[in-house]
């Protein structure tokens, strides 16, 4: 019985190195469509706020400022941690939104708050977020 078992599994080579292709070069798409990786750290960071500057003058959000936070480290997982601080019309901060949320790259949002400036303008919101995207080194 056991050397049954042994004869199916050498049988099986071909098709468990043609599974072990096929996982790798899945987890290579993975890596190279969904998170932001760089060759370092500090570059990945940096192509975190460049997807950010990207999509906020694309909807017309206007950033006041943009921070780094210290990365965090959960399951083997790095999260970059960004904080913006902004101010749009309702319209441009929704669309911003949506585009964070539709993007291809693994980022969402931690924090979120958008206020009214001023009982008297009604029309722009100051917008502060903690953004996340999933890295990994």
């Amino acid at each position: 019985m056991e050397y049954r078992n042994l004869q199916q599994l050498i049988s099986s080579e071909d098709h468990f190195a043609d599974q072990a292709e096929y996982l790798q070069a899945f987890l290579e798409r993975l890596t190279r469509d969904h998170l932001v990786r760089a060759a370092s750290p500090p570059l990945s960071e940096a192509m975190f706020q460049n997807i950010v500057n990207d999509l906020t003058s694309a909807h017309q959000v206007d950033v006041v400022s943009m921070r780094m936070m210290p990365r965090s480290d959960r399951d083997g997982v790095v999260l970059l941690r960004l904080a913006i601080t902004a101010r749009a019309d309702i319209n441009a901060i929704r669309d911003f939104l949506l585009a964070v949320e539709n993007n291809p790259r693994m980022l969402f949002f931690e924090e979120l708050e958008i206020r009214q400036i001023s009982q008297n303008e009604r029309r722009f919101y100051h917008f502060n977020a903690h953004l996340a995207a999933v890295t990994k080194h």
